[in-house]
């Protein structure tokens, strides 16, 4: 993140960007329509959204070319 503040990053960031490519977090409140969680479940962001079975063809990868997880 620091390396993206400075325009050091060695790879495309989008303009203001928001940083934070990876968190965990407990769920505190799920929707109607989810049935793969719980509240209290741990969970934890995926780095590279195009990459979550294992195949990677493109990066899109969060706090550089998507905003981070401290977007809103």
């Amino acid at each position: 993140d620091v390396a993206m503040m400075h325009g050091t990053y060695p790879a495309k960031v989008i303009e203001r960007c928001v940083f934070a490519s990876d968190c965990a977090a407990a769920v505190v409140g799920i929707g109607s329509e989810v049935h793969v969680l719980q509240i209290r479940d741990r969970v934890a962001s995926i780095f590279d959204l195009n990459n979550i079975d294992g195949t990677e063809e493109e990066n899109e990868v969060l706090g550089g070319d998507v905003d981070g997880v401290l977007r809103e």
